[in-house]
């Protein structure tokens, strides 16, 4: 089998719980380590230790302030390059500002609301970050960075699918996480939102596009209550629908 000439990736500093990370890009090709402009950060990428992650590009500073709220603890979600070399990148942050600095780091810190973006690579080889749905609070008291999580369709770059408790159309805090599919006809400025579940007695978690097929949308998640990632009563679901309906 054929390797990749290029890996793109996104990486952070550390686990959110630790540290208020940024995010950053790179990519792998012909060995080296570059920079999303294409420098090379090192030659060498796959012989010895690795670089600095603050080498590379920052698509996601911790601290930067978007309509006027700073965001902190940064993750990465999802990453898809398209077939004409667009790249598109969802990313969570924190909207958290404790009474006690020193409270953002405990464990068991109550965090209640998380934001998604969206980050589009553009034309020129300029990030473009947006915010793209609040993300509600943390599933687990003890991983309160863990979300309902987003997936971009691996064959359009311009849809995606959202578990929230927070429904992204008006704001309304919703019973249960749900499934929303998202749209953009203009690179992430601005989304139409369509429900794919609704009035749901669970939760609906960690929405997947298998890829595999360019023909057909395989969308999976889980639905059912999770109490920790090794513990969980839930049930695999998968919808599946021609590409273009």
């Amino acid at each position: 089998m054929s390797q990749p000439a290029r890996v793109d990736l996104i990486t952070t500093d550390h686990h959110p719980r630790d540290y208020s990370n940024s995010i950053y890009h790179g990519y792998l090709e012909g060995g080296a380590l570059h920079r999303t402009d294409g420098t090379i950060v090192d030659k060498v990428a796959l012989d010895a230790d690795a670089p600095s992650q603050v080498e590379l590009t920052t698509v996601l500073a911790a601290d930067s302030v978007w309509d006027g709220e700073p965001m902190t603890h940064c993750w990465t979600i999802d990453l898809r390059r398209g077939e004409d070399g667009s790249l598109a990148a969802v990313l969570l942050a924190r909207r958290d500002t404790p009474e006690r600095p020193e409270d953002a780091f405990a464990r068991e810190h109550p965090v209640p609301d998380h934001r998604f973006f969206y980050a589009r690579l553009a034309p020129g080889g300029t990030w473009q970050v947006r915010q793209l749905a609040k993300a509600g609070h943390g599933l687990l008291t003890h991983e309160n960075d863990y979300t309902g999580l987003v997936a971009i369709d691996p064959y359009d770059l311009d849809s995606l699918y959202v578990s929230t408790p927070i429904d992204p159309r008006d704001g309304t805090a919703l019973e249960h996480h749900e499934i929303f599919h998202g749209r953009t006809a203009d690179a992430g400025i601005g989304w139409t939102w369509t429900p794919v579940t609704e009035r749901s007695i669970v939760d609906n978690l960690r929405p997947i596009v298998a890829a595999g097929d360019p023909g057909r949308v395989p969308l999976l998640w889980f639905r059912g209550t999770m109490t920790a990632s090794q513990h969980y009563a839930c049930e695999v679901v998968l919808l599946e629908s021609p590409r273009g309906r």
